[in-house]
């Protein structure tokens, strides 16, 4: 070998060697950023939305609530135990069963802060479909806690997140910034539906179970539930509804599609109305609340 093959493959080693010293210094501080990336929990996928908004990509934010799972019989495993555990911080309605389930498994076993949503926020009564084994169990019995569903809650909701995410990065200022953007695009969505509810004078909407009693209040409309005080309906109850429905030439009728769905398409052949399945859980709430507005206004 002579000296310049010599030269060139010293030279050959040093830039393998210092290319491998590079990825494996990458490789470690990704290992590293990942092992101890600080995350958010958020109990259910509307939660997620508000925080994912004022957060954007700076934190993880899981979401425990699996899609498809109902939050009133919906328990939290040992693993999402463990890693809520491990949170910075954990954001709930605090008006949920499992949420409670979740906080006082790991209340003596966290540093992480509590972040109750529905706090300052005007509470409805609501129904209890729940069957519990015992009374010693504490519930939110009469509770509606659908609040997500109100451009008004989910205001006071997103000032809740950010006076939490605020307490742990007070020099955060793009965290302001996008809390406000976010109350922007809510008042924005909040003019739009109230301008399809004015255009389409509708008075009432048909729904199986009643998951949008905060929504009807904002826009003073009338929600009319198939089910009936927690329970499925009496004959009686869905023969006033249907003749009343078929009068008023309703259209429409939601329904959530983890409940019985038999009485909600009788019902729907016998007033002539399209049955439609939502979901009040959805992630995207202004998207979710848009949508809502649009079905029951459609002619």
């Amino acid at each position: 070998m002579n000296n310049k093959q010599k030269v060139f493959t010293v030279i050959a080693a040093i830039v393998i060697g210092t290319t491998l010293t590079w990825y494996l210094q990458v490789y470690r501080k990704k290992q590293h950023a990942t092992k101890h990336a600080k995350e958010f929990i958020a109990t259910i996928p509307p939660v997620k939305f508000i925080v994912q908004q004022i957060v954007r990509d700076d934190f993880k934010i899981t979401t425990l609530l699996p899609e498809g799972a109902s939050p009133e019989t919906y328990e939290p495993t040992p693993k999402q135990i463990s890693s809520s555990s491990k949170a910075e911080i954990i954001f709930a309605t605090g008006l949920i069963d499992f949420e409670k389930t979740l906080t006082d498994k790991i209340a003596h076993n966290t540093n992480a802060s509590i972040a109750i949503l529905s706090k300052n926020i005007a509470l409805k009564e609501g129904e209890c479909t729940n069957t519990h084994a015992g009374d010693s169990q504490q519930h939110n019995h009469g509770i509606d806690p659908h609040i997500w569903t109100s451009v008004r809650c989910l205001k006071i909701m997103a000032d809740n997140a950010y006076v939490n995410i605020k307490a742990l990065y007070p020099d955060s200022s793009k965290y302001f910034d996008n809390y406000l953007n976010l109350i922007r695009e809510l008042d924005t969505a909040d003019s739009a539906v109230r301008d399809l509810i004015k255009e389409s004078d509708i008075k009432y909407f048909l729904i199986y179970h009643p998951a949008l009693s905060y929504y009807a209040d904002d826009y003073n409309i009338t929600q009319v539930s198939i089910e009936h005080e927690g329970k499925e309906p009496t004959a009686d109850h869905i023969a006033s509804i249907i003749k009343q429905a078929k009068q008023d030439s309703v259209h429409t009728i939601l329904y959530q599609k983890q409940l019985n769905q038999s009485v909600v398409m009788t019902a729907a052949e016998d007033i002539g109305a399209t049955p439609v399945a939502f979901d009040p859980l959805a992630e995207n709430v202004i998207q979710n609340l848009l949508w809502v507005t649009e079905t029951i206004t459609r002619r």
